[in-house]
């Protein structure tokens, strides 16, 4: 599903104030899918950092979680299969999806602050 300048503008509407990211699955590409997520709520934050910490085992589910909590476009519920797909289709993108949403988050790789 491609994402138009007015389904945009719809996502801006209905999440002010929110920081919303964009990835495609393919830059060049006419075929490229998109997908748009959120920043995290503190309870999805949360909820993800004590899954990841659980166990090894199980990152990749708790990535998923995480990405599929903060997902606006396609749809999460109306457009669930298409979302799925492209997660299936694209594995990395959820792990390039993770990433970016701790940043949005307020995570940092290392602490930027200063001595006092």
């Amino acid at each position: 599903m491609k994402l138009t300048k007015e389904k945009i503008d719809e996502l801006k509407e209905k999440y002010p104030g929110v920081k919303l990211w964009h990835e495609q699955t393919d830059d060049d590409d006419e075929e490229s899918a998109s997908v748009v997520v959120r920043s995290p709520t503190g309870v999805v934050f949360r909820r993800f950092l004590d899954e990841l910490t659980e166990d090894d085992a199980k990152r990749g589910k708790a990535m998923r979680k995480f990405v599929d909590a903060c997902v606006v476009f396609p749809h999460p519920k109306e457009e669930a299969e298409e979302v799925k797909a492209i997660f299936d289709e694209h594995p990395g993108l959820v792990v390039t999806l993770a990433g970016k949403l701790r940043e949005l988050g307020g995570m940092k790789r290392a602490a930027e602050g200063k001595e006092l």
